[in-house]
C-alpha cells in the first residue's frame, strides 16, 4: 500500500502490543466489525473495499466481483507457496495458473452476470449464453465422474471453482 495515510486512518482505533499474537488477532476481529458497523447507512465506495479474506497473514487470492478487481495477498507471493530457488518455469506457470484462476473467476457463473464496472448486467449475447450454458453443462458432466476414497464429487457445488481451475490451468500452459 503506497497511501500511508490511508493506512494509518484505516488501523487508526487498532492497540496491537508485539507482546501477543492472540491479542493481536482479537484486536483485529474486535475492529474489523466494528469498521463493518461504521459502513452501514453510509454510501459505498466500491474502490475502497478491503474483504475480510485479505488479512497480511493469508495466502490466497481472490477476484472481487463488484469491484472487478483481482487480490493477491503480498504472502501468496513467497514461502511456502513459492520457493526462491526455483526454476523460473515453475514460479511462472503458479502464479499465472493463480491470476488465470482468478480471472476466470469473471466469467464463471456468477462473474459473467456483472458488466466491467461490477453492476449486475448480463452483457452475453444470446449464443454466448448458450455456449457459456454447454460448457458449464460439460464442466458438470466431467466433474461428477472424479471421486476420491469412493466418494464422488458434486460438480453442482463446486462449477465456480471447476470453471477457475481450468482457466488457471490454461492460462499457466498458454
Amino acid at each position: 500500500i503506497k497511501n500511508n495515510s490511508w493506512l494509518n486512518s484505516f488501523y487508526a482505533g487498532y492497540a496491537f502490543t508485539p507482546d501477543s499474537l492472540f491479542d493481536n488477532y482479537y484486536e483485529y476481529l474486535v475492529n474489523s466489525v466494528l469498521q463493518s458497523f461504521r459502513q452501514l447507512r453510509r454510501t459505498l465506495n466500491y474502490w475502497e473495499f478491503v474483504p475480510p479474506q485479505a488479512t497480511p497473514t493469508d495466502i490466497n487470492a481472490l477476484h472481487l466481483v463488484i469491484q472487478n478487481q483481482l487480490y493477491i495477498n503480498e504472502g501468496y507471493l513467497g514461502v511456502p507457496y513459492i520457493l526462491p530457488d526455483w526454476p523460473l518455469y515453475f514460479l511462472y506457470g503458479a502464479i499465472g495458473s493463480t491470476l488465470g484462476h482468478e480471472i476466470t473467476h469473471g466469467f464463471d457463473i456468477t462473474g459473467h452476470q456483472f458488466n466491467e464496472m461490477g453492476q449486475f448486467e448480463n452483457w452475453f449475447t444470446n449464443k454466448s449464453e448458450q455456449n457459456f450454458d454447454e460448457l458449464m453443462k460439460c464442466y458438470k458432466e466431467q466433474y461428477s465422474n472424479f471421486s476420491l476414497f469412493g466418494i464422488k464429487a458434486n460438480a453442482e457445488l463446486t462449477i465456480k471453482e471447476d470453471t477457475a481451475d481450468n482457466g488457471g490451468l490454461l492460462t499457466a500452459y498458454m
